[in-house]
């Protein structure tokens, strides 16, 4: 029945768009003011049915928490409602969150409030780009992007955002800090990383794990993303060694294999988040790694 009601919208909204309008308003109501609920992690959490039951990107919260153990700060770039924040904040992290869509924002700070982790969550109402400036935003919901088209979303009705980047929010007041950073910014990765040169030279250097889609979600006309292996290469040209969960294990992605078979490599991952580790940092005795095919 509840698919039917969609389906019905989406035919209305194709012909009168002020019922899209409408239809997105009242969702966003009623997530705002929806009844916190508990999880299997001891944490309450307004959010989707796979967050309430602890079943979302259960792979990847898995290796996440690896890695934030051994972390003084968590940064999290796109941080949606604030599931992955309120893992590390469980975990007696520190979190610096960006999150630019003013639902998610909202919710995110109410996650955090529920738990009485307020005092250990810096939130900042921000996209993370380049250059900092002021820019559209299309989409809704865990797929909102600054790029225009992105997973299928109308750009007809896109808001109006502010952009910063990681250097101008953050600098070096993280510096001697053990920091993981995750940025799920859906597409717009490469430019985020343009703008956080300081960050990738932090002493320690950062862990990051970052979402690059290969082939998912490119908008209409691009079959590939452009950015895909450019962001590899930032990344190597500053020391770092990129990783990818396969299977139950971590393998190591040399720069020949990725610049040669990426397509292939892609098809092979359960998941578009990799991890990248800076050569002189330790790797996280939590995590089983295997190089053999790299």
């Amino acid at each position: 029945m509840q698919s039917n009601h969609k389906q019905i919208i989406k035919a209305l909204a194709k012909k009168i768009p002020g019922v899209a309008t409408l239809y997105r308003c009242l969702r966003d109501f009623q997530l705002v003011h929806a009844k916190p609920s508990s999880t299997p992690f001891g944490f309450l959490i307004i959010g989707n049915k796979a967050m309430r039951r602890g079943e979302y990107e259960a792979g990847d919260i898995e290796i996440f928490k690896k890695l934030a153990r051994e972390a003084d700060v968590v940064v999290n770039a796109g941080a949606h409602v604030g599931y992955y924040c309120l893992h590390a904040l469980a975990l007696g992290k520190r979190v610096i969150a960006f999150e630019p869509m003013p639902i998610n924002n909202t919710v995110l700070c109410k996650n955090i409030f529920l738990n009485n982790w307020g005092a250990r969550a810096e939130v900042f109402q921000l996209a993370l780009g380049k250059t900092v400036g002021i820019q559209n935003i299309y989409g809704r919901g865990t797929g909102a992007s600054l790029i225009k088209g992105w997973a299928g979303f109308s750009s007809r009705s896109p808001i109006l955002i502010p952009v910063s980047t990681l250097d101008t929010v953050l600098g070096d007041r993280l510096e001697g800090q053990k920091t993981l950073i995750l940025a799920d910014v859906e597409g717009a990765e490469f430019e985020l990383l343009e703008g956080a040169g300081k960050l990738l030279h932090l002493d320690p250097k950062p862990i990051w794990i970052v979402e690059i889609a290969l082939f998912e979600h490119q908008p209409k006309g691009m079959k590939l993303n452009s950015n895909f292996l450019k962001t590899f290469e930032l990344f190597w040209e500053n020391g770092y060694e990129a990783y990818g969960k396969a299977g139950s294990r971590i393998r190591l992605f040399s720069k020949k294999e990725m610049q040669t078979d990426q397509l292939n490599v892609k098809h092979d991952l359960p998941s578009s988040n990799f991890i990248f580790i800076h050569s002189s940092t330790d790797f996280p005795s939590d995590l089983v790694v295997d190089v053999t095919k790299a």
